[in-house]
């Protein structure tokens, strides 16, 4: 089942997202990038398109595949859901999506605030 990160349209407070393949933290502190990809459902353009992540896993079990993005407000300024995964590049140029399993894709549902 996907994991589900909620938040509210505009607010663009950091991201803190786990990589995880099968349930469990990825190892991934030895990579060269992380990249974001996101998507709101039925759409057939991208909203977040390969978008550069902080990888902070530095090895340790504590920060197994933790990852930051730093939302801009063009990324969180419409209401809906959204699918996301991890475009992972290691030293040497082998790349992995993750989750690889799209029933266990990320999903990111941005709500309307109550603001006017």
């Amino acid at each position: 089942m996907a994991r589900v990160l909620t938040i509210k349209r505009g607010d663009t407070q950091t991201w803190e997202l786990t990589v995880k393949e099968n349930g469990s933290a990825v190892d991934i502190s030895g990579v060269s990038t992380a990249n974001l990809y996101m998507r709101k459902h039925g759409a057939t353009t991208n909203k977040i398109d390969g978008k550069a992540t902080t990888v902070v896993d530095d090895g340790t079990m504590g920060l197994r595949g933790r990852i930051n993005y730093l939302p801009i407000a063009a990324d969180v300024d419409e209401p809906g859901s959204f699918d996301a995964y991890f475009l992972v590049t290691w030293p040497g140029g082998t790349e992995a999506r993750f989750p690889s399993d799209t029933s266990h894709v990320r999903a990111i549902v941005v709500t309307e605030n109550l603001e006017t």
